[in-house]
């Protein structure tokens, strides 16, 4: 049996003795009981007639070495469901009670209605063998037939609204599966067809309540999750919380070069100088205040960036500070008001009940930049609008009701902006960079350029310059540490070998005047690069309907020269033969 559930736990609050952990099924997580019991009945439960909430085991300790591979392998994600339950007769009136599920999956938030339905019968009779059943039920979940996603088919995925996209992964689990005689031939109807959504990998766990016959629990598990993303978590809330808030008055150059900023940007950019971000919602439920923690550490990582798991305290209070305090660069969620009188204990603090925005009067302060070849000019930075202008975008694409999924995918386009305007910087100040394409990893065969594409050196300086501060900040995190070591497995991985398309996607949607030969290179390049389906799937990546689609692709085919025809022709012959082409 595959074992999506490491343990179930379950807590309750004792009067005379507090917070008290009962049960750890079917073996203890290793973790200090009294501390589970506090993260299981977070403060103000019992104000609330049920609360959700999530939080994070056996954390990798930012002052220990850098692991060699990614240390979330060890990370156990606990999802927790207390209730308080009216009980005539009893002390205070009522009973207090949680249960905790632990899995390596980033998707337990799948397993809601079973935790409600186990919970319900633990009030019902505080027997082990409730815990039993749930762990067995859990445990029963089969998928085998879900396939595993490329990071380049889930961008595509969640940038399209076709439930049948990528239908062919799911038919080739199905086929082989039936060639070992695991499942029935039988085929799906067209009703049943048409209910198919590709964006989840659908199926059901039978769960035995005690009734006569046991309950058939729909699941649902998201294909498209980055990582970096836990839970269903809303980036939207975050945004809507905080994008219209007062701009704090405290500056910090790494934070706003000093200048007032939108409180997302703000995070953002604590965020990536891993600085200690703190939540705090008093009287919200712990829940509420999980899920701002996790849409924060899905903001940051968008994907790309890793090590937030690390350093992520969905909830925590005061009984976790001392090990909160031991974590350079946390991400937590608190509900207790103490935590904002002391501003040594966090560097920005995000309050959740009035939307204000504070920066720790005991800051460290940012080191000065030591390369002179670029320096911060104020009067520049004041007139410099790109985060302005793209908070702006992004407020007013959430007042159009534009999903999740789109949202998130321009923090993707934002953090990969800010990394090529890094990578040049590096280029420039130290003469070599391992954080993008160079002519060192990509052959540039063709001459078409590899690397950060820039309008003009004019506009190469002022970007570099406004974003100075937080790239010097960022060079010195572990995330940009790890991020090193991932582009460089990305590079290997990559199917597409000798082209940059991100640069040559750019040229061809900014480019005011592009001379008919380099036009004619930048089609060959692609026309002759872009044979295979893996090949496709990632050319598509760049251009996605939110990025424009195949316009700029297209229009080469009225071009007055005939060769640029011929090899626009060529590629779009080759992406006619993808299904995927169709949607973008």
């Amino acid at each position: 049996m595959s074992r999506h559930i490491n343990h179930i736990l379950v807590a309750e609050f004792d009067i005379d003795k507090g917070s008290q952990l009962t049960h750890q099924y079917p073996e203890k997580t290793g973790i200090e009981e009294h501390k589970l019991a506090e993260l299981m009945l977070p403060d103000g439960a019992h104000l609330r007639e049920e609360d959700w909430t999530f939080f994070i085991l056996n954390q990798h300790i930012v002052e220990d070495p850098l692991p060699v591979i990614n240390n979330e392998t060890n990370i156990l994600y606990v999802l927790n469901l207390v209730r308080t339950k009216q009980i005539p007769g009893v002390r205070r009136g009522a009973r207090v009670k949680a249960i905790a599920i632990t899995s390596h999956h980033k998707w337990l938030h799948v397993f809601k209605p079973l935790l409600i339905m186990a919970l319900d019968n633990y009030f019902e009779k505080q027997e082990i063998v409730i815990l039993e059943q749930l762990y067995k039920s859990m445990n029963s979940l089969d998928i085998s037939l879900m396939p595993l996603l490329s990071l380049n088919e889930k961008i595509i995925l969640r940038a399209s609204d076709d439930p049948l996209l990528f239908n062919e992964n799911f038919l080739e689990m199905e086929d082989f599966a039936r060639a070992v005689n695991k499942y029935n031939t039988k085929l799906l109807n067209n009703n049943q067809i048409k209910k198919i959504d590709r964006h989840f990998y659908e199926t059901n766990v039978l769960y035995d309540n005690g009734a006569k016959n046991p309950v058939k629990v729909p699941i649902k598990i998201p294909m498209t999750m980055f990582n970096g993303e836990i839970g269903d978590l809303s980036v939207i809330q975050l945004i809507s919380t905080f994008g219209n808030s007062a701009y704090p008055s405290k500056h910090h150059p790494q934070l706003d070069n000093n200048i007032p900023t939108n409180p997302i940007i703000v995070l953002i950019n604590a965020l990536l100088t891993q600085k200690r971000v703190l939540f705090l919602g008093h009287l919200k439920p712990s829940g509420e205040v999980a899920n701002f923690v996790l849409a924060a550490c899905a903001l940051g990582s968008c994907g790309i960036l890793r090590g937030y798991s690390e350093r992520c305290f969905p909830y925590t209070n005061l009984a976790g500070l001392d090990d909160l305090l031991k974590v350079p660069g946390f991400i937590a969620g608190v509900t207790n008001p103490a935590f904002e009188e002391h501003p040594q204990w966090w560097d920005v603090l995000f309050n959740i009940n009035t939307g204000k925005v504070t920066i720790s009067p005991n800051i460290e302060k940012a080191p000065p930049i030591e390369n002179n070849l670029f320096m911060s000019n104020e009067k520049e930075i004041i007139s410099t609008s790109y985060d302005k202008e793209f908070m702006n975008d992004i407020m007013n694409l959430i007042q159009q009701k534009y999903g999740e999924h789109y949202i998130r995918e321009r923090f993707r386009l934002y953090l990969l902006r800010f990394i090529e305007v890094a990578s040049e910087y590096e280029k420039i100040a130290f003469g070599k960079t391992k954080i993008y394409y160079t002519s060192d990893n990509i052959k540039d065969k063709y001459n078409i350029g590899v690397g950060a594409y820039f309008t003009d050196e004019a506009s190469k300086r002022k970007e570099i310059n406004y974003n100075l501060n937080r790239i010097e900040g960022w060079r010195q995190t572990k995330s940009y540490e790890l991020y090193i070591k991932d582009f460089h497995t990305n590079l290997l991985r990559q199917s597409i070998k000798c082209v940059d398309i991100r640069r040559q996607a750019t040229v061809l949607r900014k480019e005011p005047s592009i001379s008919p030969e380099r036009l004619n290179s930048i089609m060959k390049a692609l026309a002759e690069n872009i044979t295979t389906d893996d090949q496709v799937l990632e050319f598509l990546t760049h251009f996605l309907h939110n990025q424009g689609g195949l316009l700029p692709i297209a229009s080469p085919l009225l071009h007055s020269v005939e060769s640029v025809r011929i090899n626009c022709t060529k590629l779009l012959i080759r992406l006619d033969y993808s299904p995927v082409s169709f949607i973008i």
